[in-house]
């Protein structure tokens, strides 16, 4: 399996509470307001492309964890609801490079922080 250096998330902004970020072929949508101490995360990769499998990774602010997915074609889309507001992500993608054989390969944008 081959391996890519992380880059930044790509048109990481923000709008109010809401936080956006996109990474190569994947978006990203972060709300930490739906309520005092809770958020959402909303995760879309889309179809046609060489993308597998889209990842987001979320760090809280009492520093536990979690991940939410998701995969091309079918709906392609994801979101979830959380009992903490949200403090950073990365966003990771795996994907094949080539053709024949297609390649596997990782890669995960730098960590982006939402305050």
């Amino acid at each position: 399996m081959a391996t890519a250096a992380p880059a930044s998330a790509e048109g990481a902004g923000t709008a109010g509470c809401t936080h956006y970020a996109n990474f190569r072929n994947t978006q990203v949508q972060i709300d930490n307001c739906p309520g005092q101490g809770a958020s959402w995360s909303w995760i879309y990769t889309a179809d046609g492309k060489d993308t597998l499998e889209a990842n987001v990774y979320i760090t809280f602010f009492d520093g536990s964890q979690a991940s939410d997915w998701a995969y091309p074609g079918t709906g392609g889309n994801s979101k979830t609801y959380y009992h903490s507001d949200v403090r950073s992500i990365h966003i990771c993608e795996k994907y094949n490079i080539g053709w024949f054989p297609p390649v596997p390969a990782h890669t995960c944008s730098q960590e982006y922080y939402l305050v």
